[in-house]
């Protein structure tokens, strides 16, 4: 047998010391140095502030695990105002092949008015991912929200999954959203948790207008939403009130004309004085509950709506009550009464169906048929007016408190919102008459 020299040997079974332990230890140590280095966290900074477009503050970095990254100390700033919108104390990101998984245990939204932002990144995201098959997943245990007015929102076991980044054509599945986030509410945990859903779509590209668009999706289940944080995916829902809340669905897409987009549900904490006294002369109060049956937008102008409001107790204005009999031909009770009287009501119950025919409203006080509204002892203050639709100009003449409509800037919003009329009986039409059931043929 071939004998090697001592000397050789020892030379081999230093190079195989150099190879095998003295270069792998020296590497992990260079590795572990950059990794608790500022160069390492100045380079991750920078390369998730070109992903989010936000600037980026980060105290540390760390590989917790094999194929796992950490990010300590991580902060999102507003690159206008260089207000910091997010903290997140500790973040962990395990990448795949074609997968992306990011966990965090807290995270804090310190000014949750801008969650915009949020959702402007997502498109970011998918448009500059399109063409990718990858996916991501997202998990936050807890997210506090900090909104206008001092008031926070505690959203727990937030889940997000993002997946087929590539904007759809219009012919796709419509049934299988890009991205989803669903929530729990603090303290209503075992309930089913709410859902926020969006997509990019490709369309036709217009003079001035883009070819893709956005479409959100809002489902509550049975969880009633606060107004401030519907806000966030719906812009103006707060009009409802501060205190209302929102259970049902909802869902638009911003276009260059407007808002198309349809919603049902129930909208329940509306306070009629702030609601009403802002936008006209008349006074109503009371906490209101309206119920959606169904509500179309179009090109940011309302289609249809199907619903019903329940009210009371509160105070209702004589004058109110007249401007009601006056522009949609309901009964009135007292018309003699003084205008600046106010009348205590105990119930108020309509639905009504607005649609470009115009509006039909039926009373549904109970033990009370036809009355819309109840004063005390059953008193009937308002009652339903006669079959059919009516001038949608009569719901425009309630804000515009007599027939100065073209100066009322309130009137002028409603006219650009209502539905347009068709030329017929109904819509606009400056003659209150109703649109008489045809009798049936025996």
């Amino acid at each position: 047998m071939f004998a090697w020299h001592e000397k050789t040997l020892r030379n081999l079974c230093r190079l195989a010391f150099g190879l095998l332990v003295a270069v792998p230890t020296c590497a992990v140590v260079v590795v572990v140095i950059w990794c608790r280095s500022p160069w390492s966290a100045a380079h991750y900074r920078h390369e998730l502030a070109e992903q989010l477009a936000l600037d980026v503050r980060l105290d540390a970095i760390g590989f917790p695990r094999p194929g796992v990254t950490r990010y300590l100390g991580l902060s999102l700033v507003d690159p206008e105002t260089a207000r910091t919108l997010a903290e997140l104390t500790a973040v962990e990101v395990r990448a795949e092949r074609q997968k992306t998984w990011i966990e965090c245990r807290e995270a804090e939204v310190l000014d949750g008015s801008r969650l915009d932002l949020v959702v402007e990144w997502a498109t970011r995201w998918l448009r500059g991912r399109a063409g990718s098959e990858s996916a991501a997943e997202i998990h936050l245990a807890k997210l506090s929200l900090h909104l206008d007015g001092g008031d926070d929102l505690l959203l727990v076991d937030v889940r997000g999954r993002f997946a087929g980044t590539q904007a759809k054509q219009p012919s796709e599945n419509p049934r299988e959203p890009q991205a989803v986030l669903e929530f729990s509410l603090a303290g209503q945990e075992d309930a089913t948790p709410a859902r926020i859903s969006f997509d990019r779509h490709v369309g036709k590209r217009s003079a001035g207008g883009h070819g893709a668009t956005t479409a959100i999706k809002l489902e509550t289940g049975p969880t009633a939403l606060p107004a401030r944080l519907v806000e966030l995916c719906c812009p103006g829902w707060r009009t409802w009130g501060e205190e209302s809340t929102f259970a049902g669905n909802l869902q638009w897409q911003r276009g260059a004309a407007g808002i198309t987009g349809e919603v049902d549900g129930r909208i329940a904490g509306i306070d009629l004085g702030k609601l009403v006294s802002t936008r006209s002369q008349h006074r109503l109060t009371g906490t209101a509950e309206v119920y959606l049956d169904e509500a179309q937008f179009r090109d940011g102008r309302l289609v249809s709506a199907t619903g019903s409001i329940v009210a009371g107790p509160g105070l209702v204005g004589r004058s109110l009550l007249a401007a009601a009999a006056r522009d949609l031909h309901f009964a009135e009770n007292n018309p003699a009464a003084p205008l600046i009287d106010l009348v205590d009501y105990e119930k108020l119950a309509l639905s009504f169906k607005i649609s470009e025919r115009g509006v039909s409203v039926h009373g549904k006080c109970p033990g009370s048929p036809g009355a819309v509204f109840l004063g005390r002892q059953q008193h009937r203050l308002l009652a339903e007016p006669p079959k059919g639709f009516y001038p949608l100009l009569g719901i425009v003449r309630l804000s515009a408190l007599g027939e100065a409509v073209p100066a009322d800037p309130a009137a002028q919003a409603l006219l650009g919102v209502l539905p347009v009329p068709v030329a017929d009986e109904g819509g606009f039409g400056t003659v209150p008459q109703a649109e008489r059931e045809k009798p049936q043929r025996r």
